[in-house]
């Protein structure tokens, strides 16, 4: 049976979460969450975000509800930081050692992409981590106010590794061995030309959240339709 993984992500709408050097954090969380979810689901893991645009602003009591509710067998929250510090930090529920190892795998495989890590720590004082029923964990992978830290995730490019590195601890977390991409875009395995494939992007509970995306896509030239 393939593994679940309820991905939060963080702020959205609205809350914008920090602002610093020209960075929203709530799109940064996207770019990293939307990135992990793709590793993810390419290696088989029934992946879940709580979001999937910038207009749609869960409260985390609703992220949590919707996290319970999918019974995952991992909670991992993607947030990042303000504050003046630098580097990253991971926290798990105390009582939870799998909570542990998996926010240790993160720190490991955030430190090979060369971001270096503040601290992991139980952070019981969190709704998502006190609150869900998974193992959960919470990352705060940079700080967006840190020259340092800015150097190393201020394009959509380096956003990107943070996601692909969630997604590598998760899956060695989970038993799953990671498979490096082939870089192939077309080839035997991309179907001929004239084959029709369908991608789909979202599902919602409330029409005006897909509303929102489907606006939000055809703005950026793709043909999109609610069904």
């Amino acid at each position: 049976m393939a593994k679940t993984v309820f991905i939060g992500v963080g702020h959205g709408g609205s809350d914008p979460g920090a602002c610093a050097n020209s960075l929203i954090e709530r799109d940064v969380n996207l770019i990293m969450a939307v990135t992990c979810y793709n590793v993810l689901t390419k290696h088989g893991v029934n992946a879940i975000l709580s979001r999937w645009n910038n207009t749609e602003s869960d409260t985390i009591y609703e992220e949590v509800q919707e996290e319970n509710a999918a019974r995952p067998d991992v909670a991992f929250e993607i947030h990042n930081n303000a504050g003046g510090g630098d580097g990253s930090e991971f926290y798990y529920y105390s009582g939870d050692p799998n909570g542990k190892r998996l926010a240790e795998l993160c720190k490991k495989h955030t430190e090979a992409i060369g971001q270096n890590s503040r601290k992991v720590i139980a952070g019981d004082q969190f709704i998502w981590i006190n609150s869900t029923v998974a193992t959960a964990v919470l990352c705060e992978g940079f700080f967006l106010d840190n020259a340092a830290d800015k150097q190393i995730a201020d394009t959509v490019a380096e956003q990107e590794k943070f996601g692909e590195a969630y997604a590598k601890a998760i899956l060695e977390y989970l038993g799953i061995a990671y498979k490096e991409p082939s870089g192939n875009s077309g080839g035997s395995n991309s179907g001929s030309s004239g084959d029709l494939m369908r991608v789909q992007v979202g599902a919602f509970r409330g029409r005006k959240n897909a509303e929102n995306l489907v606006k939000e896509l055809k703005a950026k030239g793709y043909n999109a339709i609610i069904k």
